[in-house]
């Protein structure tokens, strides 16, 4: 049993135990007093101020709710400028061909020159080109057209001829089929006994044959006419009433092997073009096997030579591998439309740049932007290029006039640009457009420096025109292989035309075994001029 004093102390323990939980319930009942007198200031201050705190919150959602609308707004206000864009491209500020113009949109062909008030068609004083009247000597046949009803008495046999008939003479076009049979007919010698037969051509390899004739048809047809390989089969089976139709594969072998006997002639063009002085060059795609590939062509010697080369791919290494670049040297003048792949170190040659395209840029900022100081750029250079081509030169006051100006309008677009949103659309691409202009500065003025440095590198671009109106017609190329050959054929024709010779007469060389070598067309070129002067 627990003694007096033991108890004592046991209720004193309890008793601070519940002195403490009173002190700790007197300090949460004090919190808690606080706490209910913020929460009814904080009632007063909301019955108070209710209507600004709603003001407050709506504002901030409507802030929340438009800036997203506006960042949205701003993004399809430049998709619509992209779009309005993409629908004014032509061939004056973009890259797209005159032929891909849309059906109700008016083409516009890039010209640098500017119109003039003459009407359209002939002008006044000009030579009418007629054909000639045959001489008599040259008459092979003769139709002659008679009446022999009277178309007044309406009586048989009462026209007589009259002294003076009215002649008009007409060229046309008789298409005769030759069946040529070769006779190779053994002999014998009477003194010797020897006997020999006459050695048959290779071209007479097989009991029948086609004859280069044909093969200089199907040759045309293909590279010049740009007719795929079933059509080329039905147009001759056409022109002969049926009687020759070349199928397919024999005109895939003849487009080969003809190819193969121009390898020296692609050698000698190559030797042409690293000798030039000034060299054009461009590439575009074409398409081998379903496959984006590339159609390459080098223009030199005074724009009178003209190599092709294809590749699978369009990078360096086709570049590297047609020889040109590599071979060049620092005092040879390169062309082309700001292919950076020119700039490598690879390459030491003097990089001029394609003005016309600049042009095209211009144009673009004008239409998108409407920036005074791409239309002060675009009417400086077709000025200058005017004067030029007028004069055959620029002055040194004119070079430094230009670049003078030039400076100052760079400076112009750029304080345009700043004025501009950061996110409209064009702005990325002008600033860009301007950084190239600064950058690129002596390269797009080599041609104010250097008199055989063209303004543009057209003499190229138009060599490629041909490939496209190929693609159209005929699709795609099989092979590489096929493609190689199309390239080193056109590279003959059209190093051909440049030196003022028919297609169709160097196709039918070809076809024979003996094509013209590029010393045949440098004479043919000077007899040209030789006759003009």
């Amino acid at each position: 049993m627990q003694s007096v004093k033991e108890l004592y102390l046991e209720e004193v323990a309890k008793n601070k135990i519940f002195i403490q939980r009173i002190k700790e319930l007197e300090c949460q009942n004090n919190r808690l007093t606080t706490e209910l007198e913020q929460a009814k200031s904080r009632i007063d201050y909301l019955e108070t101020n209710m209507d600004l705190i709603v003001k407050q919150a709506v504002n901030q959602a409507v802030k929340k709710v438009s800036k997203a609308y506006e960042e949205k707004i701003q993004k399809l206000e430049s998709q619509v400028a992209s779009l309005k864009s993409t629908l004014n491209n032509d061939a004056n500020n973009s890259s797209i061909p005159t032929s891909k113009t849309p059906i109700d949109k008016d083409k516009r062909i890039p010209n640098t020159r500017e119109k003039s008030n003459k009407k359209r068609g002939g002008q006044q004083g000009h030579k009418k080109h007629i054909l000639d009247p045959f001489e008599d000597e040259e008459v092979t046949d003769h139709v002659y057209h008679e009446i022999t009803v009277c178309p007044n008495c309406c009586e048989d046999g009462t026209m007589t001829s009259l002294d003076s008939d009215v002649i008009r003479d007409e060229y046309e076009i008789d298409v005769t089929v030759k069946r040529i049979r070769h006779h190779f007919i053994p002999t014998q010698c009477s003194n010797c006994q020897t006997e020999q037969t006459p050695e048959i051509p290779q071209h007479l390899t097989a009991p029948n044959q086609y004859g280069s004739t044909v093969k200089a048809i199907i040759l045309a047809l293909l590279n010049q006419g740009f007719v795929s390989m079933n059509r080329t089969s039905e147009l001759i089976a056409g022109f002969t009433s049926g009687v020759i139709v070349p199928s397919t594969g024999y005109i895939a072998k003849v487009q080969q092997r003809v190819s193969e006997k121009l390898v020296d002639f692609e050698a000698e063009t190559k030797r042409a073009v690293i000798a030039s002085d000034v060299v054009l060059w461009d590439d575009t795609v074409i398409m081998i096997n379903k496959k984006r590939s590339c159609l390459r062509v080098y223009v030199g010697e005074f724009e009178r030579v003209a190599l092709y080369k294809a590749h699978e791919r369009k990078d360096k290494a086709g570049v590297d591998e047609d020889g040109i670049l590599l071979a060049l040297g620092p005092e040879t003048k390169v062309v082309h439309d700001h292919n950076i792949i020119n700039y490598n170190a690879d390459y030491d040659i003097t990089n001029c740049e394609c003005c016309r395209h600049l042009i095209g840029n211009f144009q673009k900022v004008i239409d998108i932007l409407k920036h005074e100081w791409a239309q002060q750029f675009k009417e400086l250079l077709t000025t200058a290029n005017t004067r030029r081509n007028e004069q055959g030169y620029l002055d040194d006051e004119d070079a430094a006039n230009i670049r003078l100006q030039w400076d100052e309008l760079v400076e112009a677009g750029w304080k345009a640009v700043e004025k501009e949103r950061e996110e409209a659309y064009y702005v990325k691409q002008t600033k860009a457009l301007l950084r190239r202009l600064e950058k690129y500065k002596d390269n797009y003025l080599f041609w104010t420096v250097y008199d055989d440095v063209p303004f543009t590198n057209n003499g190229s671009e138009r060599s490629l025109r041909n490939s496209k109106t190929k693609m159209k017609v005929s699709g795609q190329f099989q092979n590489i292989k096929s493609a190689q050959a199309y390239a080193r054929i056109r590279t003959y024709i059209e190093t051909g035309k440049r030196h003022g010779m028919n297609p169709v007469e160097l196709l039918a060389l070809a076809a024979q075994g003996s094509p013209a070598t590029l010393d045949d067309m440098h004479s043919y070129f000077r007899s040209l001029n030789d006759s003009e002067a």
